[in-house]
């Protein structure tokens, strides 16, 4: 199993909801730790992988990898999309739905 670990000081619940509450099938051991305990546990190889803030990282940028452009996805037929933007709404180049009727519900 991969452990990751995530902390309830950082707003994480729209991507670990699922994870959190067994409604899907996933290859993940979780933990919910303080960032500080997050971050010795990355660096000591007690974790894969972890969401974090840009802080933590900022304390060990070398050790750390940043995992860019995360892809949420499913692998059963869903009628939903969740998604949360802070900013740079017109950044967005791409968005995926596997049929028609799903794109033209997500395009105006």
């Amino acid at each position: 199993m991969t452990k990751l670990a995530f902390t309830e000081e950082l707003i994480v619940e729209p991507l670990v909801y699922a994870i959190r509450n067994n409604l899907i099938e996933h290859p993940f051991q979780t933990e919910i730790l303080p960032q500080q305990e997050i971050l010795q546990k990355l660096l000591f190889g007690q974790l894969d992988m972890a969401i974090v803030s840009p802080m933590i990282y900022a304390m060990n940028p070398a050790n750390l990898t940043i995992l860019k452009e995360p892809v949420v996805s499913s692998i059963q037929p869903d009628r939903n999309y969740l998604l949360f933007f802070d900013r740079g709404l017109d950044k967005i180049e791409t968005v995926f739905g596997r049929t028609v009727q799903a794109m033209e519900r997500l395009m105006p």
